[in-house]
C-alpha cells in the first residue's frame, strides 16, 4: 500500500510532504524511524479533529473579510458614523 506522505533527508534532518502539497516540512528528527512516526502521529491526529492541517488562502481572505466587515460596522454604531 502506497504511504500518503513522502520522506526526504537533508544534511541531518528529515523532511516530509504529504499527497498533493508542493512543499516538504521538517519532521525535527535525525532518525528516519522516528519521522516516520511523527509523521504518522500528525496525520491520525488530523483525522481525529477532522480539521485541515493548513488554511487555504481562500479560506483564511474569507475568515478576514468577515471580521474585517465586523469591524466596520461596529465601528460605525459605536461612534455614530454615517
Amino acid at each position: 500500500m502506497k504511504r500518503p506522505y513522502l520522506l526526504y533527508k537533508r544534511d541531518h534532518l528529515w523532511y516530509y510532504r504529504l499527497a498533493g502539497e508542493k512543499t516538504f516540512h521538517t519532521t525535527g528528527q535525525r532518525n528516519r524511524n522516528k519521522a516516520e512516526a511523527y509523521v504518522v502521529e500528525l496525520l491520525r491526529n488530523a483525522e481525529r479533529s477532522g480539521r485541515q492541517r493548513h488554511l487555504s488562502f481562500r479560506r483564511y481572505a474569507q475568515t478576514l473579510l468577515r471580521l474585517g466587515s465586523l469591524a466596520r460596522t461596529s465601528i460605525k454604531d459605536n461612534f455614530n458614523l454615517v
